[in-house]
């Protein structure tokens, strides 16, 4: 079901270079990417089938359209053709998915416009802190921000409620919130790293993968352009939270503590990666690939010391996997205890032979998988200076801790 759909009129440019004048329907899918449907009676509609059974190099296409009220341009740079289809009618129809972002531009503005940022969030759920009223209805749903000297912030779309509701009974993939940055449009490309760092840290915090599937930019209260990504999406996930999300003041304090910490880390220990296979692995369902996930996001970190101590002058011995855990551990001053460092050994034995070790309970495997957890949680917080703060602690059953 798309949550977003505009019609018009538009043009297909062929890899040849050929136009074909066709109605079109574009749907944006939570799920999925965003579906260019075109109908022509036009004959030159073959050319493109003539092309696609040819199998032209690249098999490129791009495509202008206008929407059916007249003020809103669609441009889509390259796009490939999944489908063609010639009905007895002899209408001709042709779907494509676009490679590159959609932009869909209402009003032309001039670079040094100020303009609001709204980005489409999947998946976040969480309390405000600040009331707003949608829909005649006041909802505690806003989470002001300061962001390195931004104002930002977090907006939900709907009573907290019925969106947890919606999300638990699903567990799919629908945005549920919006991430509003005020900046010049000349500045697109840094708020774009900004989103993406945000949702990351959004990510971790609440265990499941939140990115952003569309950006709209207003001005005075204008919408004057509207971009459709095709961003990779993972189904909601109920449980595994690390900061306590629901509450707006864990969310809040969380954001503005560990941004800039994050922003420095980013490359440097492969943070990014390192989070991505945090989420995969809460995301999958069988209990050795949770683990096993988990553990290779643990080796990403540790890989990036040599790199990353070579540039702090920092000496270590980091000849092993065991060594480098606990050179990362000693270095950030993490509190770990040698049983913290079993998950190699099991790490070992679920790569050879699929399984755990033998003698553990089922209980005692999911124990495992949560100490292993809490490690992560206890050494990415750590890393991102928010140590001595509230989390959800995985081994005690998210008993709310602060970070040791």
């Amino acid at each position: 079901m798309s949550f977003r759909e505009y019609r018009g009129k538009g043009t297909i440019t062929l890899v040849s270079g050929s136009k074909i004048n066709c109605e079109f329907i574009l749907s944006h899918i939570p799920t999925k990417k965003p579906i260019l449907i075109c109908t022509s009676h036009d004959v030159a509609m073959l050319s493109l089938l003539g092309e696609i059974i040819q199998k032209t190099p690249s098999l490129k296409y791009s495509f202008e359209g206008l929407l059916e009220d007249s003020v809103g341009r669609i441009t889509i740079d390259i796009m490939y053709c999944i489908n063609f289809n010639i009905s007895k009618e002899l209408i001709y129809t042709s779907t494509f998915q676009p490679f590159t972002k959609v932009q869909i531009k209402y009003q032309q503005i001039s670079t040094d416009s100020e303009v609001d940022y709204i980005a489409g969030l999947t998946n976040l759920l969480f309390i405000g802190t600040q009331w707003v009223t949608r829909a005649n209805e006041n909802m505690l749903s806003k989470i002001p921000l300061n962001i390195e000297g931004r104002q930002v912030s977090l907006e939900l779309l709907e009573p907290y409620n019925d969106i947890s509701k919606s999300l638990s009974e699903e567990q799919g993939v629908k945005v549920t919130a919006h991430l509003i940055i005020k900046a010049p449009i000349s500045d697109i490309t840094l708020i774009r790293d900004i989103f993406d760092e945000i949702c990351v840290l959004l990510s971790f915090a609440s265990g499941t993968w939140i990115t952003w599937l569309y950006e709209d930019y207003f001005l005075e209260n204008r919408l004057v352009e509207t971009t459709l990504l095709a961003s990779k999406t993972l189904p909601y996930n109920p449980v595994g939270r690390v900061i306590d999300t629901p509450n707006g003041s864990d969310l809040k304090e969380y954001l503005e503590t560990t941004y800039s910490n994050y922003v420095q880390v980013k490359d440097s220990l492969g943070m990014n990666i390192v989070i991505e296979h945090y989420i995969y692995s809460k995301s999958v369902r069988i209990i050795e690939l949770k683990y096993l996930i988990a553990a290779i996001g643990m080796e990403c970190l540790i890989s990036h010391l040599s790199d990353y101590f070579q540039v702090t002058k920092i000496t270590a011995d980091l000849s092993s996997l065991r060594n480098g855990l606990k050179a990362l551990l000693e270095h950030f001053d993490i509190p770990y205890e040698q049983s913290d460092l079993d998950f190699i050994g099991i790490r070992d034995k679920i790569v050879h032979t699929g399984r755990f070790p033998p003698g553990l309970s089922p209980s005692q495997e999911l124990e495992k998988l949560d100490n292993l957890y809490n490690l992560y949680d206890r050494t990415i917080l750590t890393i991102l200076g928010y140590r001595g703060k509230p989390y959800l602690n995985t081994a005690k059953k998210f008993t709310k801790e602060l970070v040791p």
